[in-house]
């Protein structure tokens, strides 16, 4: 059983065996100490833009009841392709809040690894589905915001939300 799943309900003088105790509470906690899921098995953190190419995308997940924690870190290569207009990301599983909401999910930094700079900004829920990612001065980011993305430039997203 992991944290997902509804638990047994017991009846008076119901006899708990070794093999209940393992199902309903071993399992149970395995689920909370279980180390974190490279892409959550199917999860590929598609976007809108930009094409990867050579680039590296890391995407970690960790899923405990309806509670959602995700580590994104996009590295851009010399031939991702960087598009344009605003980055969206898909989420591994959808929000519970509708696409009307303004719901912060989390936190983003970004890297000029040319010119040395750094920015900070925040995941925005776009869809129950879709986040962008919006920085600190209030713009998109995208394309060409904060700045034109160029080879090794870093892209780090942290987000936690509640699964639908």
């Amino acid at each position: 059983m992991s944290l997902n799943t509804t638990p047994a309900t017991y009846t008076s003088g119901q006899t708990l065996t070794a093999a209940i105790m393992n199902a309903e509470v071993r399992d149970a906690i395995s689920g909370l100490q279980a180390a974190w899921s490279d892409t959550a098995t199917t999860w590929t953190a598609a976007t809108t833009n930009p094409t990867l190419g050579n680039g590296v995308l890391n995407n970690r997940v960790n899923m405990t009841g309806k509670s959602i924690a995700v580590n994104l870190t996009l590295v851009f290569g010399s031939t991702t392709t960087i598009g344009s207009g605003a980055y969206t990301f898909t989420l591994p599983v959808a929000s519970v809040f509708s696409t009307t909401t303004y719901v912060n999910l989390g936190s983003a930094s970004m890297r000029d690894t040319s010119a040395s700079a750094n920015r900070i900004g925040a995941a925005i829920l776009r869809s129950p589905t879709t986040f962008q990612i919006v920085a600190a001065d209030g713009t998109t980011v995208g394309s060409a915001a904060p700045w034109t993305w160029a080879n090794g430039d870093i892209l780090s997203i942290n987000l936690e939300y509640e699964a639908a």
